[in-house]
């Protein structure tokens, strides 16, 4: 029996190490198919699918091709990185928020950088 236990021991020390070690179960995400610049309208031949373990993958990892085709990229992504609803702009959402908000029409003039104004403005 003494002989046995290191035995056993070991075996189960070794199943152990497997399991720890065993890779977890890949997910499939959308990636840039290439490099893409900040303001980049996604197209189909602009995404990629891979498998990338689970545990790796962010939690507004995009994996429909559908919900991205049309949207507009708000940071540069490099090809393979893996594209999540945070590296999208929201198309008029902001205008329309405040169309239901407060009732009024509104515009669609581009937004200035405060950076780039001249002086104070007067009404």
């Amino acid at each position: 029996m003494k002989k046995i236990l290191p035995i056993i021991l070991a075996a189960v020390a070794f199943i152990a190490v497997l399991l720890f070690l065993s890779p977890t179960p890949d997910d499939t995400v959308l990636v840039a198919g290439r490099d893409m610049s900040m303001g980049h309208v996604i197209e189909e031949g602009d995404l990629a699918s891979r498998e990338v373990p689970s545990d790796m993958v962010p939690e507004d990892a995009l994996r429909d091709t559908t919900e991205v085709i049309g949207m507009t990229l708000s940071v540069g992504r490099s090809e393979g990185d893996i594209l999540q609803r945070q590296h999208l702009q929201v198309q008029d959402k902001l205008l329309l928020s405040t169309v239901l908000s407060t009732g009024h029409e509104a515009s669609r003039r581009p937004a200035v950088p405060w950076s780039n104004r001249q002086g104070p403005v007067r009404g």
